[in-house]
């Protein structure tokens, strides 16, 4: 289902490509033609960024249950 984004803070620039690849390299070929964020995380509920441009950038959150407590302290750790 879509998410909706309207209220959070900041804009979307962009999406990544549907390469019907793991999501890493989507994500890496997204910032190979943006730029490399000099701030980034990667939030999924499925752990598809097990490539050495995402190592310490992913966030699993919880398909169930959505983030926690530990996963919101780590993205503001990433991100700040």
């Amino acid at each position: 289902f879509p998410v909706t984004i309207s209220r959070l803070p900041g804009k979307v620039i962009g999406q990544t490509p549907d390469l019907l690849k793991a999501r890493g390299y989507e994500v890496e070929a997204w910032c190979k033609e943006n730029g490399i964020p000099d701030k980034f995380a990667i939030i999924d509920d499925i752990n598809e960024f097990n490539i050495e441009f995402c190592e310490g950038k992913f966030v699993k959150t919880s398909e169930k249950f959505g983030w926690t407590r530990e996963e919101t302290e780590r993205l503001i750790t990433l991100l700040i």
